[in-house]
């Protein structure tokens, strides 16, 4: 399984098979609701992906977090 997080949407893939011939099952993304406060939508997003681990029987996943930009800086990007 592999998760990218752009934006406030998590989009996740599912795929089988080695990295020579990769088998694409299923792809999507999760975007909570905008009513939801900070807390509420990382609940929501940790149920999720609970739920698709468990409906893919997922061994092992990759999360690929958000690339720094030259517009973009915090802490863990600083410029």
């Amino acid at each position: 399984m592999h998760y990218t997080v752009v934006r406030g949407v998590v989009r996740w893939s599912v795929v089988e098979g080695s990295a020579e011939e990769p088998v694409l099952i299923d792809r999507g993304n999760l975007t909570p609701p905008k009513a939801y406060s900070e807390a509420e939508s990382l609940t929501w997003l940790r149920e999720e992906v609970r739920t698709l681990i468990r409906e893919y029987e997922v061994v092992r996943a990759n999360v690929k977090c958000a690339e720094p930009s030259g517009k973009f800086a915090s802490r863990s990007f600083p410029r």
